[in-house]
């Protein structure tokens, strides 16, 4: 059985990890990967420290983080589930009730997902 919670310290580290991988695959400013090695890690620990990380487990492995989305009530800034998972609806669970998004995604999973989603890159824009 899967189920859901937030996300531990420990699953951080997968979740950041992940994050940085997936993103360079839909990463549509095609900047160079010295700068993005140096930018966005920084960015992934800003965004995962304003925002809420709900993680998909199986329970009787706790500890493997299956799927993961980072968002608040209605607002995702970005989803990934390991590749043996993503026929499963995870990300549909995961991510209900969001009506917008941050980061676009240029794989056609993440824009299935997102398709009727309104994308919002303002709050990313913030300084406060």
């Amino acid at each position: 059985m899967i189920h859901t919670r937030a996300a531990t310290p420990d699953d951080l580290y997968f979740v950041r990890a992940s994050w940085f991988r997936s993103f360079l695959d839909h990463e549509p400013f095609h900047s160079r990967f010295v700068d993005y090695e140096r930018h966005m890690p920084p960015l992934i620990r800003l965004l995962t420290a304003k925002y809420p990380v709900t993680v998909a487990f199986f329970t009787a492995a706790p500890t493997e983080v299956l799927a993961w989305a980072c968002r608040d009530q209605k607002q995702l800034v970005w989803a990934y589930t390991k590749n043996a998972y993503r026929k499963q609806g995870l990300q549909s669970r995961l991510t209900d009730g969001c009506d917008s998004f941050i980061l676009r995604p240029k794989l056609s999973a993440g824009r299935a997902l997102t398709r009727k989603m309104l994308f919002n890159p303002w709050p990313l824009m913030r300084t406060e």
